[in-house]
């Protein structure tokens, strides 16, 4: 997959991807295209919501 400017790209631990899934982060990252700070506690705010026992991690990144 190649990457371009203005891509944004989550980084996540599997204590977010299991409890959530593609489109419930794409969903999350699309409604906080212009915080990523916000988008990446929303995501891991979410993941504990459902329970999450492992550790939670989210970062995203814009490539500019």
């Amino acid at each position: 997959m190649e990457l371009e400017l203005g891509d944004t790209l989550l980084l996540c631990s599997d204590g977010v991807w299991e409890p959530l899934n593609d489109e419930e982060l794409v969903t999350y990252v699309a409604a906080h295209n212009s915080d990523l700070h916000a988008g990446a506690e929303a995501i891991v705010k979410a993941t504990l919501a459902r329970g999450g026992g492992d550790n939670a991690t989210a970062v995203l990144v814009r490539l500019i």
